[in-house]
């Protein structure tokens, strides 16, 4: 008897120490919308809704975590992240919405955890976009600076550029590098910091009559281009 008792109680002590298991609900979300350096990311649909307090939402950059909100909350920031329960129900539901501020390029993940499972998931590249200023043309070439750089900080070695007369290359630097030239283009850094900043210069030397253009390059993509005439 005393045998039988014991194992009810092992069988049964097994069975009521268990956590009960939660299913993870189904979460999609729709394309972002763009404003500005702001991502905005709206819950598309979230079935069955489950509470806020069991999600968390986590940024990486080039497969770094640089933000993480743990656990999701009406108007919860941190870092690059933030987050509205749009009905204000303490619920993940559709219209609820996650902001991605941009600050660095590179590839980009937006992850929804549930407790501890993946539930939604985002990813995209940011491309840097680079504004040239006018080409400055003098007795020894012309000259371009960099007038500003979105986002900013983006390391040297992710960019190149290639300087093309009527059509054929003249010059090619890939990557950047304070000092570098290769034909008749040149670059420098207004401030050695190993990022492409404004007021860095690109230069050729070559006054030969044609049609310029200068391609500037990051990873293989579009980032700037400037052209003039001589």
């Amino acid at each position: 008897v005393l045998a039988a008792v014991i194992l009810l109680v092992l069988v049964f002590g097994g069975f009521l120490g268990e956590r009960p298991t939660v299913p993870s609900p189904s979460v999609t979300i729709a394309q972002p919308t763009r404003f500005g350096g702001i991502l905005h990311f709206t819950v598309a649909s979230a079935e069955p809704r489950a509470p806020l307090a069991d999600f968390r939402a986590v940024l990486e950059v080039e497969n770094d975590t640089t933000a993480e909100l743990a656990p999701l909350a009406h108007n919860a920031t941190y870092g690059s992240l933030g987050f509205r329960d749009s009905d204000q129900d303490g619920r993940l539901s559709q219209g609820d919405e996650l902001t991605v501020i941009i600050r660095d390029a590179g590839y980009h993940e937006l992850l929804i955890i549930h407790r501890q499972t993946p539930v939604a998931t985002d990813s995209w590249t940011e491309v840097p976009i680079v504004a040239l200023g006018s080409p400055v043309v003098g007795p020894s070439g012309v000259t371009l600076e960099v007038q500003w750089i979105v986002p900013g900080g983006t390391p040297l070695v992710d960019f190149g550029a290639t300087l093309t007369l009527d059509g054929t290359a003249v010059g090619d630097i890939d990557p950047l590098a304070d000092g570098a030239s290769n034909g008749n283009l040149s670059f420098s850094e207004q401030f050695p910091d190993a990022r492409l900043d404004e007021g860095d210069r690109f230069a050729s030397d070559s006054l030969v009559t044609g049609e310029y253009e200068l391609i500037l390059r990051w990873r293989g993509s579009s980032a700037g281009q400037a052209a003039w005439t001589i």
